[in-house]
This record gives structure tokens, sequence and C-alpha cells, in this order.
């Protein structure tokens, strides 16, 4: 067993988290994590690598957004706890080492769509242009078999606003199987990005068009209600108009009949006056011409 590996086994410095071997692997990989490699930065709260337990933890893991995005980032992870292998790390001196599990709590995802593409589309075009950027240069070779995601939730940032999606966990029980054996460090990292991208990207985009069809749905509803609406408002103007009508054609109906009624009572009025003056101017003429003359 060399130094560094009975450092790595028993040294209480190393349980601290510095200069032992787990924490150079971890730090190893968060540190690949730049500009050159993904197009962001990657930034990270703690590490702490317990040796006699063979274990890595991380808190607060943050990829920045891709240029020209407005958002706070486009990946928090709140946890992260690997658990290795001791004894792959000692038959091999230190070269390969096996990964039982890697565990992921608290996957926080910003979705911050444009009119063409994201900053989730952006981030996956780094990984997947350029295979030799992620060629394997680190002295040792990993085998991770159980990986799990928990708690994964994407938001949706849109003008400052968006809804908080929820993200099935995503379990692998054995990765290196799955992905056909890779053992590249960054290999490893940009598998499991991709996978969670799509998923992330996935739910998001499932949301808005779920959202978009209800939006058409509701306006298809409320269309409807307004035409409803419309022809009931005819109908209800066309039974005013036709009462207000009828009213008013009763009114004048009203009305002839009692001119007609007036126009009656005055014909016969005047004909009894015209009679009587008749019968007087009749009477006297003639009576004064009985009077002898004088």
């Amino acid at each position: 067993m060399g130094p560094a590996l009975s450092c790595c086994t028993s040294c209480p410095r190393c349980d601290q988290g510095k200069d032992n071997l787990l924490g150079i692997l971890i730090r190893n990989a968060v540190m690949t994590f730049d500009q050159g490699l993904l197009g962001v930065d990657v930034h990270v709260g703690s590490m702490q690598a317990v040796a006699h337990l063979m274990e890595v933890t991380i808190t607060d893991i943050t990829l920045d957004n891709p240029p020209n995005f407005k958002s706070d980032y486009l990946l928090h992870v709140k946890h992260c706890r690997v658990n290795f292998d001791a004894m792959s790390i000692i038959r091999s001196m230190g070269k390969k080492a096996a990964v039982e599990e890697v565990t992921f709590q608290g996957v926080d995802f910003v979705y911050e769509p444009r009119l063409k593409g994201s900053n989730l589309t952006e981030l996956k075009k780094n990984l997947q242009q350029d295979d030799k950027k992620f060629e394997n240069k680190e002295k040792i070779e990993l085998t991770v078999h159980k990986v799990c995601l928990t708690g994964c939730v994407a938001r949706m940032f849109v003008h400052g606003f968006g809804p908080r999606l929820s993200i099935a966990d995503i379990v692998y029980e054995d990765f290196n199987k799955e992905f056909g054996g890779a053992t590249a460090l960054m290999d490893i990292i940009r598998i499991l990005l991709i996978t969670v991208l799509k998923s992330a990207l996935d739910t998001a985009q499932a949301n808005v068009k779920g959202a978009g069809q209800a939006a058409l749905t509701t306006a298809k509803t409320a269309g409807s209600l307004a035409v409803g609406g419309a022809k009931a408002a005819v109908d209800v103007a066309k039974g005013a108009a036709l009462g207000a009508a009828l009213k008013a054609a009763g009114s004048a109906k009203n009305l002839v009949g009692h001119c007609v009624d007036r126009g009656n009572e005055g014909r016969a009025g005047g004909e009894g006056h015209a009679g009587g003056a008749g019968l007087s101017g009749g009477e006297g003429p003639v009576g004064g011409s009985d009077k002898p003359a004088e």
C-alpha cells in the first residue's frame, strides 16, 4: 500500500477533506467543469471527504447560465454524496475506483425559454458538440454503479416569473452496464447531465404544451359562451322589439278607435243642431207671414 492509499484510509487530516485521494478525485471532477468544457462556470459551496467511510459529500453545486440568459443559474444541487468501494482503490493502487452509489438530492433546474431554444438546450448542445473535449485525461478509471437523483424540480423563468414543475426521480441501478462501461470521469458526468437535462426539458416542454392547450380550450370555451350570449341577446332584443311593436300597434288601434268614436259623436251632434235651427227658422218666417200687413 502506497503512502497515498495509507493516508487515504487512516489519516485524520484526510477526514477533514484535505489532500486525500477521495478529495482530490472529486475536486478534479469539479474543477473540470469550466468554460472550456461546458460553456458555463461551476461553483461549489463545500466539500468533505470522510476517508474511513470512503464517502465524499458536496453541498451547493451551482452551474451558471450560458451567456445572455437572465435567470440566477441553470442548475443547483443542494447535496451530493459519493460512496466508493475501498477495495477497488486498494487493489488497483489508486488507478481505479468503483463508485458504489452516487446520490443527488434537491436538484433544481431553471428553465429559461427563448424564441429559439433555451438555456438547457444551450448547455446540452455544449455537451454534445465535441467529444474530444471530454476525452479521459484522468489517471483514475471510474466504474459507477447506482445513481439516484431525487427531489428534482424545474422552474420556468419567463420575465422573472414562472411555475415550479416536479421532475420524476432518476435512478440507475447499474450506470456502468446501462451506458456501455463508461469509465472516463467527464464521460460519466456528461452522460448524467445530458440525461437529467433531457428529463427536465421534456417535463418543462410538456407543461408548456399543456398550458397552451388549456389556454386554447379556455379561449374556445369563452368564444362559445360569447357567441351563445350574443345569440341570447339578439333573441331577447327580437322579443323586446316584437313586444314593443305589438304594444305600439295596440296603442295605435286604441287611438284610432277613440278618434272614430269622437267623430261619430260629432256627426250625431251636428245633425241634431241643424234640424232644430231649420225648424225654428222655418217657423219664424211662417209665423210672421200669418200676421196682417199694416
